[in-house]
């Protein structure tokens, strides 16, 4: 879902402006018609206890590397994933490794 977000090119829109557009299907745009992009509201006490639970130190910095791709060309092999991992692990970053199932085994 990430990738929803991004947009490429001038003709190119992001997931949740389509979102927006299709709402205001109907209304005539204008000023008072902006909507503001999303927000991913936690509370403090679920972010902390969330943290304390997977281990996670808040005063390091994280890396996340997605290991999927939606076509296997535009995959890095596994030994590069292992390599950027392994070059911010010793300079004291938490590494997150995020992918589907099929990832899992690798």
């Amino acid at each position: 879902w990430p990738k929803s977000f991004l947009a490429f090119g001038p003709r190119k829109t992001r997931l949740y402006e389509q979102v927006c557009a299709i709402a205001m299907l109907g209304e005539k745009p204008g000023d008072e018609m902006r909507l503001p992009a999303p927000q991913m509201a936690v509370r403090a006490e679920e972010l902390s206890d969330w943290r304390s639970r997977q281990g996670i130190d808040p005063a390091r910095p994280a890396l996340a590397l997605y290991t999927s791709a939606f076509t296997n060309f535009r995959s890095w092999p596994a030994e590069r994933f292992i390599s950027v991992a392994k070059d911010h692990a010793q300079r004291g970053w938490s590494v997150w490794l995020i992918g589907g199932p099929r990832e899992r085994e690798a």
